[in-house]
């Protein structure tokens, strides 16, 4: 069953209204996939709703056969009040877990969402994450390291800072000589920097 999208929720015009256009093709590619009775990579929790829901399949379904690149572009194309409304939803998960409310901006977390996807691009192609400044020089790792902390919740986000400031203490222990050259191309004064966002974390 081909994907029917209500194209009244995505952007009517732009690089975001092709993008859309190009993932509906992918959605109805990867159903078309899992339809196919000779293909020994179908997907259980795909062919259960083809064969037994009439062909549909929801999109939270959907989702967990989507890159992350997918996602993003999914979240672009978007209209303004639904990536508003998926952006709250964003604030509150913030708000779940901290003392004090900070607002997540759809704007906010477009930029949030295309660092995170650029970073995890660079690991799966095992390239040099430490020292990568995609699209923009001033866009460091440790920029998306602060970026964590507006989609995941305090507790795990505290324990992801405190396993980075141990791979570094490591790190300094054995490449002492290299190690604040590292840390510049990371965007990252250490330890000042790492301690002082992991003393901002326990008490927003």
């Amino acid at each position: 069953m081909t994907p029917d999208p209500n194209k009244s929720n995505i952007q009517p015009e732009g690089e975001a209204h092709d993008k859309a256009e190009k993932l509906i093709s992918k959605l109805d590619r990867i159903l078309q996939g899992n339809m196919d009775p000779k293909r020994t990579d179908r997907k259980d929790y795909l062919r259960h709703c083809l064969e037994h829901h009439d062909g549909e399949v929801p999109l939270w379904v959907l989702a967990n056969d989507l890159t992350l690149g997918q996602i993003y572009w999914f979240f672009q194309s978007q209209r303004t009040e639904i990536r508003a409304n998926i952006a709250r939803s964003f604030t509150s998960l913030y708000a779940d877990s901290h003392k004090h409310k900070t607002e997540v901006t759809s704007q906010r977390l477009d930029k949030i969402y295309r660092r995170i996807k650029d970073y995890r691009n660079i690991c799966a192609h095992d390239e040099r994450l430490y020292c990568a400044h995609p699209h923009d020089a001033n866009i460091t790792i440790f920029q998306v390291t602060q970026d964590f902390r507006f989609v995941t919740d305090k507790q795990r986000y505290l324990e992801f800072l405190q396993s980075l400031n141990s791979l570094l203490m490591h790190l300094q222990k054995d490449i002492p000589s290299y190690f604040d050259v590292i840390c510049n191309s990371m965007g990252l004064q250490y330890p000042d920097d790492l301690q002082r966002l992991m003393q901002e974390t326990r008490d927003s």
